[in-house]
């Protein structure tokens, strides 16, 4: 039996729509994508993804551009009430499935400090609702905007957020506002790997991008008659995708 009327189906999770290769998920079987793409709908509220260890929430996906918006899972309610200071662990994204984009900056959140911090200021980081008062600062990696206000802190936590400069959501008239938690729940953007040449010519032959039912690991053209290795043998037998 054919496999491609099952990967016509977009995906539809959550919020998200019109989502299709390399992404599986729901509606969507696995051949019909790429191993490490799957979405999750929960509660057809929020969609997330798997990536590594860590578990994200998807806020927006341009397949087109091949890039998406994500966040941590954990940082609905802020970093405060996910209790992330005390069990966080560090970012770390599949390099072999998605990169960063260019337009990614990092906020490092220091506290422990040993001593007191120099003044107070904007960039002041304070946790009440945490099993102990959680105090510090923030600054942003490479940017001289939000001082280092201590020299003897002994934790630190690095997060990856998106850099804008659009009138409502100005990163960094946020930052200088205290507004960390705020641009953190705004997620970051990476950008993912997909076969693009061969994708392109499945496409141009009337077939659809996937992968091989009997090896989900490499690439196959889905075409009426079955998965072909680049292109389907007969363009005529199916209309392209509309993307």
């Amino acid at each position: 039996m054919s496999s491609t009327p099952h990967a016509i189906a977009l995906i539809r999770v959550g919020r998200l729509t019109d989502v299709w290769y390399p992404f599986w998920g729901n509606n969507r079987p696995q051949f019909c994508g790429r191993k490490g793409f799957e979405l999750k709908c929960h509660d057809n509220q929020y969609t997330s993804i798997q990536i590594g260890h860590q578990t994200f929430k998807v806020l927006f996906i341009h397949v087109l551009l091949q890039k998406v918006i994500i966040a941590l899972n954990d940082l609905s309610g802020g970093l405060c009430s996910a209790g992330i200071f005390h069990d966080f662990r560090e970012i770390i994204i599949d390099r072999n499935l998605f990169n960063y984009s260019p337009n990614v900056r990092v906020l490092s959140l220091y506290y422990n400090c040993g001593d007191k911090l120099s003044q107070e200021g904007k960039n002041d980081i304070s946790c009440p609702t945490e099993p102990e008062k959680i105090t510090g600062f923030y600054t942003i990696d490479g940017n001289s905007l939000l001082p280092n206000r201590s020299k003897s802190c002994n934790r630190v936590i690095k997060v990856p957020f998106l850099q804008t400069d659009e009138p409502s959501f100005n990163t960094t008239n946020d930052l200088l506002a205290g507004k960390w938690n705020d641009v953190l729940r705004r997620g970051f953007e990476v950008e993912y790997r997909t076969y693009n040449e061969a994708c392109s010519q499945c496409v141009s032959s009337a077939g659809i991008c996937g992968s091989n039912p009997s090896n989900l690991e490499q690439f196959a053209c889905l075409c009426r008659d079955k998965p072909h290795m680049n292109t389907c043998d007969n363009p005529g037998m199916l209309p392209p995708l509309s993307t």
